[in-house]
């Protein structure tokens, strides 16, 4: 899909800049492709560590690279999160189990990985003040994300048959993305998915179509990234995944 290369080549050059540019621009690519890739198989975070450690090796800061992962997260999902919030606070006042459920998706993230959220915060605000200069530069980036992920949805719906108008499209992605963003589970899965059948069927789709787009949307954007991370980094990828899964087995 052309709307997830563009996003890919926005979040690169976002992460190429939060770097002060230390890098090469494809190396950045490789980077934000293998992190992704890691961060659909395990814990929003894992790929970001992994691929910071892989940097330390060669000699680049670990908490240089990590806390630009983390600000590049930060800018990434901070406009889905505050629109599909304001647009669930909305909705949930017609369906109020809406409300409760996300109450319960945030709490429960919340308790699961308090340290980590506050660790990821505090590291991103300390090395955002370093980098401060390059924050008006990244913003038309961040709004381009944004552009581009409603037009992905767009086009997805529409493939099915169903067309939104943009606002309506932008209110079901960002409310599924918060849905999936906010669990505590890895990418968010089955969260994210159920998020979306649940919103579509409130414009009229059956919960078969509704189904169908959600789960398409799940295979396209988890194969794109691993197909690419695979590509550029099969070996740090399966290294990572073997070593998680030993400390899960111990």
């Amino acid at each position: 899909s052309i709307a997830l290369i563009v996003n890919l080549i926005v979040r690169a050059i976002m992460f190429w800049i939060f770097l002060n540019r230390d890098i090469k621009f494809w190396q950045a690519i490789k980077l934000t492709c293998i992190a992704r890739a890691l961060n659909q198989f395990l814990l929003t975070g894992s790929g970001y560590a992994a691929v910071s450690g892989k940097l330390k090796i060669n000699g680049f800061p670990f908490y240089k690279s990590l806390s630009s992962f983390g600000v590049l997260e930060l800018f990434s999902v901070i406009p889905w999160l505050l629109l599909g919030i304001y647009f669930g606070a909305r909705l949930a006042i017609r369906i109020p189990l809406f409300l409760i459920v996300l109450f319960v998706l945030v709490l429960t993230f919340a308790v699961y990985k308090r340290r980590e959220v506050i660790n990821f915060l505090r590291n991103s605000l300390i090395y955002l003040k370093e980098i401060r200069f390059n924050i008006l530069t990244v913003i038309p980036l961040v709004l381009i994300n944004v552009t581009v992920g409603i037009i992905y949805y767009f086009l997805l719906f529409r493939a099915f048959g169903f067309t939104f108008d943009l606002l309506n499209v932008l209110k079901i992605a960002s409310m599924a993305i918060t849905f999936g963003y906010l669990s505590p589970i890895p990418s968010g899965l089955g969260f994210k998915e159920g998020g979306m059948v649940f919103l579509l069927m409130q414009h009229n789709l059956s919960l078969s179509d509704a189904c169908y787009i959600a789960i398409a949307d799940r295979i396209i954007i988890t194969g794109f990234y691993i197909i690419l991370g695979f590509l550029f980094g099969a070996e740090i990828i399966r290294n990572e995944i073997k070593r998680k899964l030993k400390i899960g087995g111990a």
